[in-house]
Parts: structure tokens; C-alpha cells; sequence
């Protein structure tokens, strides 16, 4: 993240902004505004303390003292608040796992890559906690057709893991009877808006996740004795994928047909990957414009460097995007029979949406992206990310991948996290 001069007013408004959060018991929106002050910048000696105290709120010893410790190399925080703090972690107990714990891993509820992104960090808190995971896409996935688990409509199970018919849970409007229904207070009411930190030092039998927290957070509460420990927000996404991300094997073999009909893989004829939005992300990111134009000129970089018979496979869900590269690429172009759209609205948010064929539209357009030579995507898009993080276990260089633009996965995203 990009740092900029400190505005002093402005972080002591943003310091206060965030005690008075952790007072009322939002500490996820306390400590995430934290976490991206002291990636700018702008964070001090108050902001670990404020980390310090989330800490010790949720039993993790460990977080606490370190970030005592950082307290005292920054200014900011006086030395009685450093001490009163360095006591409070020092007076917690070594943090255990629950081992014969459960963490149900619920969609949630926007795009596919999105819904997947929102497990991959789950699954790492599961390991935080030494819970086993079970991923239940029930009736708030996008991508269901009636069936029982959406998600074991595009991959294998992430475990084995089995429900008890008896058993605690957490939050507390969870039972063993509504863990598929389409809505149940996600961003209102009691046990709303829980990223994950109330999940690590809760001692209910199952906890339940429905809403996202990014791996970019996740990944300053990761304990050290993880395999993730140590590694680079970049590099932990392609390693949780390789271990738990299975796609079933008719999808996986339907890619691979795909990819001979169309010549994907040819090392006489290198197809270069380009995945291009438009549709809701013009909501999101506005005047599109100036993307499209950087595209055009990374592909055309692209072909330039793969030689003339190199080719351009255009995966998007945008029909606009469709009608300009056939224009501009001519018989270069390939593409997939993917549905798409020529409005502002996602296709998976249309009220008379084939769920399920969406999903498997664009999880086969992902794993052909990652058996091409190179890939030029979005950075703003999970779509483009995880075919980046796909390609990467596939083999592909980094100096073949091109995401244009500012990476979502850098970014906190805490307003998610405030109420009202």
C-alpha cells in the first residue's frame, strides 16, 4: 500500500475514531482501520496499542505482545499506557486449539470468485483455531440449483469433517437446522457483520461464517507454527488453493476438452489470456474508459512479444467487450460460449439467472486462463485474480501475467465493518 504524508488532525480523528469502535465492541473495524493506518503511514505507538488490546480480547497472547512491543519503538502512546498494556497480554494464557471444533464456511452471496475468496480466508481461520472446515453454499449462493451445497457443485469437499446433531454454536442465531437458508442477519442484527476475530477465542462446539474478511487481514493473525507463516499476502493465495481448492473432475475434464477444441496450449500458436469486465464493475470502478485502453495496449505489447502467430482468448461476460475484439483482433481471437451481458448488471445478479451454468462458466474460463502462455486481467476483479493465482500453480511466469490497475486484494475493506 502506497504511503502518504500524515495529516496529524486527521490520524488523531482516526485514532479516536477507532478507541471509541473497540469501546463498543466492534473491534474487527477497530483493528482493520489500524491494520491500513500503519500500512499508509499513519500509524503510531496508539494503534498497536489498540491492536493490543483486540488481542488480548480474543485470547491471542502472542498478537498482543507484539504489538506492545511496536508500541514502544513508536511514538505517539505514553509509557503508562505501554505498560498498562504489556500487563493486560502478559496476563493472558497460552491460547489452545479446539480440536474437535467446527467452522462452517457459508457462501457469501456475490460473485463466484468472490464466494470462493471469502472460503480461502475462512479455511486459514479454521487452521487459526484448529477447526475443521466444512463449506456449506446453501440458499444464498449465487450459483445453486436447488441442490443441497452449491459448492460441491465445483469442487470436492475441503474435509470430512461431520456435524454433531447436538452442539454449541456461534454466533448464537445459528442452529443445526438453518445453516442453508438464504439470509439470516449478515449485516443486521445480533451476531451480524463477524468478520472472524470473535471466532478465535470462541468456546462454542461450531462457528459459523457469513461474512467476508479479506486474506489481507486474516494474515496478521496467522500463528507462527502455520505453514502460511511467513509468507507474502501474494504467495498465501496460490498455497491455500493447491491444498484445498479440488474442482470435480468433469468440470476439470471439460476444461481440458475446451482447451484442445479451441488450440490452447499449441506451443505453435501461444494463446495469450485476456479476461475483461465491464457490466457491475463500471458501477464499481466508474469511467472504464481508460482500463480498456491500457488493455488494448498490454495485448498488443503481448502479441507483439509472442510472435504473429500467437492468439487472444477473450473471456468476459461483457458483450461489448465481445463486439470490440472480434472488430479489432479479427480471426486472432477465440473465445468460450460463456454467457454475457451488454448491461450494468452482473449476470449472477439477475433475478432469472442458470446459477449453476454460471458457475461453471466461469470456473472453466479460469482454468483455461491458467493453461495459456501469458494472462491479462483486472487487478480490481477477483475473476482476474484467482486465474493469476490458478496460472501461477499451473506453472505460468510472472512476467507473463498482467493485472492492470490497483490489486482488490490489498485492500482492507473496512467499511464492510461499520453499522449504521
Amino acid at each position: 500500500m502506497t504511503a502518504f504524508p500524515v495529516d496529524v488532525q486527521r490520524q488523531n480523528q482516526l485514532v479516536a475514531h477507532v478507541r471509541e469502535a473497540v469501546a463498543r465492541g466492534e473491534i474487527e473495524l477497530g483493528e482493520r482501520i489500524c491494520r491500513e493506518m500503519t500500512a499508509a503511514g499513519w500509524g503510531d505507538g496508539r494503534t498497536w496499542l489498540v491492536i493490543a488490546e483486540v488481542a488480548c480480547r480474543v485470547g491471542r497472547r502472542d498478537i498482543a505482545l507484539d504489538a506492545v512491543g511496536r508500541a514502544e519503538k513508536s511514538t505517539g502512546a505514553t509509557a503508562g499506557e505501554i505498560s498498562a498494556a504489556r500487563s493486560a497480554a502478559e496476563a493472558l494464557p497460552e491460547q489452545t486449539d479446539r480440536a474437535d471444533g467446527i467452522h462452517i464456511i457459508r457462501s457469501w452471496g456475490q460473485g463466484f470468485w468472490s464466494d470462493v475468496d471469502h472460503v480461502i480466508g475462512q479455511l486459514a481461520v479454521a487452521e487459526m483455531t484448529g477447526r475443521t472446515p466444512i463449506v456449506l453454499w446453501g440458499a444464498n449462493s449465487r450459483f445453486g440449483d436447488g441442490g443441497a451445497n452449491a459448492w460441491e457443485s465445483f469442487f470436492e469437499p475441503v474435509s470430512r469433517g461431520v456435524l454433531a446433531r447436538e452442539a454449541t454454536y456461534f454466533p448464537s442465531k445459528w442452529r443445526a437446522d438453518n445453516l442453508m437458508v438464504a439470509e439470516n442477519g449478515a449485516f443486521s442484527g445480533p451476531g451480524s457483520r463477524i468478520a472472524f476475530l470473535p471466532f478465535l477465542s470462541s468456546e462454542a462446539k461450531v462457528t459459523v461464517s457469513d461474512f467476508h474478511a479479506p486474506l489481507i487481514a486474516i494474515s496478521h493473525w496467522i500463528r507462527p507454527t502455520s505453514p502460511l507463516s511467513g509468507m507474502t499476502r501474494p504467495a498465501m493465495y496460490p498455497a491455500v488453493l493447491k491444498k484445498h481448492l479440488r474442482v470435480r473432475s468433469e468440470l476439470a475434464a471439460r476444461a481440458d476438452e475446451t482447451a484442445s477444441k479451441l488450440g490452447v496450449g499449441n506451443a505453435q500458436s501461444p494463446v495469450i489470456a485476456v479476461h475483461v469486465r465491464g457490466s457491475d464493475k463500471v458501477i464499481e470502478m466508474g469511467d472504464m474508459r481508460p482500463v480498456h485502453a491500457a488493455y488494448q495496449a498490454e495485448v498488443d505489447r503481448q502479441l507483439g512479444v509472442l510472435g504473429k502467430d500467437a492468439r487472444v482468448l477473450l473471456l468476459t461476460d461483457w458483450q461489448p467487450a465481445a463486439d470490440e475484439y472480434r472488430s479489432r483482433y479479427g480471426t486472432r481471437m477465440i473465445e468460450t460460449g460463456a454467457l454475457r451481458t451488454a448491461g450494468t448488471v452482473g449476470l449472477h445478479f439477475h433475478d432469472n439467472r442458470d446459477g449453476r451454468r454460471l458457475g461453471e462458466d466461469v470456473l472453466t474460463d479460469s482454468l483455461l486462463a491458467s493453461r495459456c502462455r501469458a494472462l491479462i486481467g483486472l487487478g480490481w476483479s477477483n475473476v482476474s485474480l484467482y486465474m493469476a493465482y490458478l496460472a501461477k500453480n499451473s506453472g505460468m511466469s510472472d512476467e507473463n501475467i498482467s493485472l492492470l490497475g490497483p490489486n482488490l486484494h490489498d485492500n482492507y475493506n473496512w467499511t464492510l465493518l461499520r453499522r449504521g
